[in-house]
């Protein structure tokens, strides 16, 4: 076996805050989605892609919502 981790090194690898921010901002762009919808249009989540809008005129937009933290 390694040596043992610290408190802070275990908290530090296995801290699920900023996932869980990121599933948060992804919810947060599919609701904005929503609120803009077009009547007829279709919006989806977690379909095909993260946020999928099937407009009624055939277009079909997948969407990936991105994120990054930066550690500064």
């Amino acid at each position: 076996m390694g040596v043992p981790l610290t408190t802070e090194e275990f908290v530090k690898r296995h801290k699920a805050d900023l996932q869980a921010l990121g599933f948060d901002i992804q919810f947060l762009v599919f609701v904005n989605y929503l609120l803009d919808i077009k009547g007829g249009d279709v919006i989806t989540y977690e379909k095909e892609d993260d946020i999928v809008v099937s407009c009624t005129d055939g277009t079909k937009w997948l969407i990936q919502v991105k994120n990054s933290v930066d550690d500064d």
